[in-house]
């Protein structure tokens, strides 16, 4: 558990570190019109254009502002102990599967396979491009 600890420690040191790109590409990514799934939207309404006009985003209307004395601060250590702990909690799962696996038995061992840390990162991806897109990122509100 404690290699657990230090692996998030690392990758969020690591996530400071590169704290410029995950802030202007990953979170606020949305926030710019020709984020990727705002550009394969549009080109499926240039395909389709019975799904409407409504769905190629090109401007979106909104303004980050601060309200709070050190926010700037809280949200990149928000941030990067976030990207530490998404980064690092597979192997925080690993280090959980190796305390449980000597406990099982070999049927229950087979059934759980490492697909699980896939479908994990397919799901941030998912949930990424896919559904906060139809958001249409928490500005307008």
């Amino acid at each position: 558990m404690i290699r657990a600890v230090i692996a998030i420690a690392v990758f969020t040191g690591i996530a400071f570190y590169f704290n410029e790109f995950i802030l202007d590409r990953i979170i606020f990514g949305p926030k710019k019109p020709d984020f990727w799934t705002y550009r394969m939207m549009c080109k499926l309404v240039e395909k389709f254009p019975s799904l409407g006009a409504d769905m190629c985003i090109t401007k979106i209307n909104g303004e980050i502002i601060n309200t709070e004395m050190a926010g700037q601060f809280n949200l990149q250590l928000n941030v990067c102990v976030m990207c530490g702990i998404v980064v690092g909690f597979p192997y925080l799962l690993w280090e959980i599967w190796r305390f449980i696996k000597p406990a099982l038995h070999e049927n229950e061992r087979k059934s759980a396979s490492g697909f699980v840390f896939l479908l994990r990162y397919f799901s941030y991806v998912v949930s990424y491009s896919v559904i906060l897109s139809f958001v249409r990122f928490p500005l307008t509100f």
